[in-house]
């Protein structure tokens, strides 16, 4: 098993609270109008990074923060493609 039930359930409680809160950060943003599309994608890796972190981390105990700090970045700059195309990869849409 990749992680356990209990693991499982928090993780996708800390999605489901950062997806609620970007909901509410809509609000108060004028210029940011995330579709349904957008929250799923943004779902998924987080609820992807959180699964692999547990299972980095369980796996490898003596590079742990290295490990952690490296997923975090990759995930920032994989958001910060779809969102506005840094690379200008075909990711981004444009």
């Amino acid at each position: 098993m990749i992680v356990t039930k209990k693991e499982f359930i928090r993780i996708v409680f800390i999605t489901i609270v950062a997806l609620l809160l970007l909901r509410i950060v809509m609000y108060f943003v004028p210029n940011m109008n995330w579709s349904f599309t957008d929250f799923a994608i943004v779902g998924l890796l987080l609820l992807g990074i959180g699964v692999l972190m547990q299972r980095l981390t369980r796996k490898v105990k003596n590079k742990t923060y290295a490990i952690v700090v490296i997923l975090i970045v990759a995930l920032l700059l994989v958001w910060a493609e779809l969102g506005v195309g840094i690379f200008g990869t075909p990711l981004a849409g444009n």
